[in-house]
């Protein structure tokens, strides 16, 4: 069962999370952000925490959660390696902002 908490208003929402093994995919969005698309048609926004060398132009990507977790949820922090195409790779911080609803899904 996926982690839960209470919003503002009292209600409990349910923690957005994906399996580091599942994503199957991943794109360069603005400001230092990435957005991997993970299974059952999920996607989440990934952002950098502090710079990020090339997170722009990667050709590959790793996402390696600390603690040896092996999900992460949405407000979770992961080391992210980049590698640029014919460039050496770079690890950066980077934190799971949010998940992308189905209409933000369907436009990518």
């Amino acid at each position: 069962m996926p982690p839960s908490a209470t919003g503002p208003d009292g209600q409990v929402e349910t923690r957005r999370c994906f399996f580091v093994n599942q994503v199957r995919n991943f794109s360069a969005a603005e400001d230092g952000k990435i957005v991997v698309h993970a299974s059952h048609r999920s996607a989440f926004e990934l952002t950098a925490v502090g710079y990020c060398r090339d997170i722009d132009w990667a050709n590959q990507v790793a996402i390696q959660p600390l603690a040896g977790e092996s999900r992460l949820c949405v407000d979770n922090l992961a080391d992210l390696v980049v590698r640029p195409l014919g460039g050496s790779a770079d690890r950066c911080r980077i934190r799971v902002t949010r998940s992308l609803t189905e209409a933000e899904i369907e436009a990518l």
